[in-house]
């Protein structure tokens, strides 16, 4: 699982910690850890070629959930569920790459059920190909934990990397070098507005050298307490960071007609399409996070309520 899929399905696991200790689980992790989970007796790496669910196995599930993230470890459990009639549930964490998250080397694989954030997200899902009748919405249980945070005193800015190019080719008419060029040029004509810039590199991407005039970090949303605004495309981080109230914006220079920022596309926060573009963004105040928090309450409850409602762990 992705970074943002454990952060999800952490907050289920400790709201079931919490008020659901009869609910037995384990997690099955690939080499990305991230270190997320508390309840480390039931995390299991799984590095082996060994087919799931078989004789020798002293534990079987009576469901089996796979993370959205298009990778052979998911297609391995959910294979190996199908086989053996075991029920599949899928989730999926933010708003795009829908088809892509169930496409296994060219296989596309669904669940039984799939989780989704809110009816938005089937309408979207659905014109990807997705069917529409094994969709229910129950939020983001990782979205839900997220409380605001005080103002900024400083005016800091981070920017976050993506691999755009690895993932998008030249298709959204921007690339991740397409974005960092022009936030070097924003703070070139107005160095006010980038007290600091650091930037947090994607751990699939490049080597970013730490440079006199950038700070280079690991994030962690514990970081945003320093930062005042984020600057970024589309990656999930931006969502916790807008949640958090701090200004969020997604740079987008010479963007073709593909939106694939959520939160830009939902309305949510502005998006900018150059230097001047984001110099105005700058000075905007922080778009307020009210309304998608609202919509996300009660996530993990929604999420444990759909379970006991199919009777998937009794």
């Amino acid at each position: 699982m992705e970074l943002a899929a454990q952060q999800y399905w952490r907050a289920v696991t400790d709201y079931w910690r919490d008020r659901h200790p009869e609910i037995d689980w384990r997690v099955r992790l690939s080499k990305a850890k991230f270190d997320v989970f508390n309840d480390y007796d039931r995390i299991f790496p799984d590095h082996t070629g060994k087919v799931p669910f078989t004789d020798d196995d002293h534990w079987r599930p009576d469901l089996v959930v796979v993370s959205g993230g298009g990778y052979s470890l998911e297609a391995k459990y959910l294979t190996a569920a199908k086989s053996n009639c075991i029920p599949t549930l899928g989730f999926i964490d933010t708003w795009y790459g829908y088809r892509h998250r169930f496409t296994f080397d060219g296989n596309f694989i669904m669940p039984d059920r799939l989780l989704t954030i809110d009816e938005r997200m089937i309408g979207e899902a659905t014109q990807e190909g997705l069917p529409a009748d094994i969709m229910t919405p129950v939020g983001q249980p990782a979205w839900e934990t997220i409380g605001k945070l005080p103002p900024s005193r400083t005016k800091s800015v981070l920017f976050l990397d993506a691999p755009v190019t690895r993932d998008y080719g030249q298709r959204l008419g921007y690339t991740e070098t397409d974005v960092w060029n022009t936030v070097q040029s924003a703070r070139r004509k107005q160095p006010a507005l980038f007290e600091t810039l650091l930037v947090a590199p994607h751990p699939a991407g490049k080597d970013w050298p730490d440079t006199a005039d950038i700070t280079i970090m690991f994030y962690k949303p514990e970081r945003l307490r320093e930062i005042d605004t984020v600057i970024g495309m589309f990656s999930a981080p931006m969502v916790h960071a807008f949640l958090a109230g701090r200004r969020v914006i997604s740079l987008q220079p010479n963007a073709t007609d593909i939106d694939m920022c959520p939160l830009s596309r939902h309305g949510y926060i502005q998006r900018a399409t150059s230097a001047e573009d984001l110099h105005a963004r700058m000075s905007d105040p922080p778009p307020s996070p009210k309304t998608l928090s609202k919509t996300m309450a009660n996530s993990a409850r929604k999420v444990t309520n759909f379970l006991k409602k199919l009777h998937f762990h009794d």
